[in-house]
């Protein structure tokens, strides 16, 4: 029945460029196959956390996101205008010769 699932798992880390992979459920022999193949593959850290184990993942402080002028337009003023400041994250601090929008 799990005669792709190798297949499957290393095309869903193909197509999805995670940076880091939680193998949580299969035999411990094959879940260390299985890690040490995408480590050699993608050079991803795995993770075979332990029933009811915590893992931490570290993550960049900075998470570069594009969008429209528009939309980002629209977010401050919803976030900053009309909410209270506690429901969104603090505004951003731009490079000094950006603008946010014109």
């Amino acid at each position: 029945a799990h005669a792709h699932a190798k297949w499957s798992i290393m095309q869903l880390i193909r197509q999805a460029d995670p940076r880091n992979v939680m193998l949580v459920h299969g035999e411990a022999a094959k879940m260390e196959f299985l890690k040490q193949k995408i480590m050699q593959e993608f050079g991803i850290n795995s993770f075979m956390p332990a029933n009811g184990e915590t893992v931490t993942v570290a993550t960049p402080p900075f998470i570069p996101v594009d969008m429209s002028r528009l939309l980002f337009k629209r977010t401050l003023e919803q976030c900053y205008m009309f909410q209270p400041p506690r429901e969104c994250a603090p505004p951003p601090t731009p490079a000094p010769s950006q603008e946010y929008w014109s």
